[in-house]
């Protein structure tokens, strides 16, 4: 070395990694190629199964998602709480309730609920935020309470039934977290808000942070069927872990149902139907997966064996709105109508007061003939207590067959407050108006409807156009009806607008 500088000193591995690479260069240089290969197929495949949740306000999220590519939910959630909370205060119009959860800020939490609850008494999101922040303080009795109170008004609200569920599965004592969480997935809008996505990876970090021998398999494969909703990628441990609860016993009904799941959104329908077998076998009143073998036989078009499993499956659950009306629509395409009384006659045996159950008895008495049957039923759903936004719209469906437009307006209102993200009671508003000739506010419900795509058919909205004379109308009544016709492929029975 120049200068008298020292030789600098190597370790005796790195001399053999110099002398591999020049002597076996091209070999060497192929394996790096493959591995990188492989690596960057798996980037590439982990990218299109992951949700943008994943990544954070402008992928601000990566140490996050890191996390959970290893496993550490529990801290991937914390890092995710934090990544948004600080992104999302520095918008405008973000909802209150959600920036206090984030930030665990319980008084600014409550003091929000409580406004709302001044409003509202009946409001949703803020019996939500109380319970989220009982949980958050390990109070499950209150929780739970809270809960219970939005599941009486809405029977099945997802963000609900999955709070109920993570209450349920920290204090057993506060019910049964697999019918709840069964109830939420079949919604199908389960975990798809960021609160619901937050404690779904705080509790499946907690259910794995258990000693091996106590874990509950059963639990952890619903969990990661909840998380499978944003990541495709999640299919594989959800087979993983649903195979351990089946060695060892934990809940094999569930455990053979969650890998049919998995088989048929895999393209396995073969095996999706010897999973639902199995899962029946272990649970004879395992409803959800009589209901996913007749979906399976209705994809095959095999129309008898979808009877026989929805049937099944409202046996197996007989005051489930769920299952029974499955059963109801697909007689009611066939205009079974006896059949149909005979199934809601179970149900109100089982349930005396619901609802859903009364309105399908009562048409499917109309369509028998039976006119005056029909109204005593009908006059019995309107002093039933609805349960939800939906039967507060059957209930307003029987005050207009019975002639009462003015219940039939606050019935309406009410589902409105409710569920203020769901078009139908919008819908079933503007007609009223429209029949009522109250031209303006015909069309601010027209429009909100239209807004919240409530329209899947021309015909269901051309004659709103006509309320339009010196406005300007919503741009789908500027289109001819010729271009309606092909745009949607169906006849347009409306003038043009």
């Amino acid at each position: 070395m120049p200068y008298g500088i020292p030789p600098p000193v190597t370790l005796p591995f790195v001399d053999k990694i110099v002398s591999l690479i020049r002597t076996r260069g091209f070999i060497l240089s192929l394996c790096l190629l493959i591995a990188g290969s492989l690596v960057g197929y798996y980037v590439v495949q982990r990218v299109t199964q992951l949700s943008e949740i994943f990544y954070g306000p402008e992928t601000k999220s990566l140490k996050a998602l890191a996390l959970y590519e290893i496993g550490a939910y529990s801290s991937a959630a914390k890092h995710y709480r934090k990544d948004y909370a600080d992104y999302l205060q520095t918008l405008q119009d973000v909802s209150p309730d959600l920036l206090t959860f984030l930030r665990r800020d319980s008084e600014g939490a409550v003091q929000w609920a409580q406004r709302e609850l001044t409003q509202n008494p009946n409001s949703i999101e803020a019996f939500l935020a109380l319970a989220r922040v009982a949980y958050d303080k390990k109070e499950y009795a209150t929780a739970a309470n809270y809960t219970r109170r939005i599941l009486a008004l809405y029977w099945d609200n997802t963000d609900a039934l999955l709070l109920a569920a993570f209450i349920a599965t920290r204090d057993p004592s506060q019910g049964d977290p697999f019918r709840y969480l069964d109830m939420a997935l079949r919604t199908g809008t389960a975990a798809r808000n960021l609160p619901s996505f937050i404690h779904a990876l705080e509790i499946a970090g907690q259910l794995q942070s258990q000693p091996r021998s106590e874990r509950q398999y059963g639990l952890i494969t619903l969990y990661h069927r909840i998380l499978m909703i944003h990541d495709a990628g999640m299919a594989n441990r959800v087979m993983s872990m649903a195979r351990r609860a089946i060695a060892k016993g934990d809940h094999l009904g569930e455990a053979f149902y969650g890998m049919g799941v998995i088989f048929e959104k895999t393209g396995w329908p073969h095996k999706a139907l010897g999973a639902y077998q199995e899962a029946v076998r272990a649970d004879p009143n395992h409803a959800s997966a009589y209901y996913a073998t007749a979906r399976l036989y209705a994809r095959r078009q095999d129309d008898l064996h979808q009877y026989l499993f929805l049937k099944e499956a409202t046996k197996a659950s007989p005051a489930d709105p769920f299952h029974f009306s499955a059963l109801y629509h697909r007689l009611a395409r066939k205009q079974e109508w006896y059949a149909i009384t005979r199934v809601m006659q179970t149900a109100i045996e089982t349930e005396p007061g619901n609802l859903t159950a009364h309105v399908h008895l009562a048409w499917a008495l109309e369509n028998m003939g039976e006119h005056n049957l029909s109204k005593q039923v009908l006059q019995h759903v309107v002093t039933l207590e609805a349960r939800g936004p939906e039967e507060l719209e059957w209930k307003a469906w029987a005050a207009r067959r019975l002639g009462d437009d003015g219940q039939e307006e606050a019935l309406l209102q009410r589902s409105v407050l409710l569920d203020r993200g769901r078009p139908d009671p919008h819908r079933e508003l503007a007609r009223l108006y429209k029949g009522q000739n109250r031209v303006g506010e015909a069309r601010r419900e027209f429009e909100i409807t239209v807004q919240m795509g409530g329209y899947d058919n021309p015909n269901q909205w051309l004659e709103y156009c006509t309320l339009y004379t010196n406005e300007q109308p919503p741009s789908i009544c500027t289109q001819s009806k010729s271009e309606l016709s092909r745009a949607y492929n169906t006849f347009v029975l409306v003038n043009d607008p």
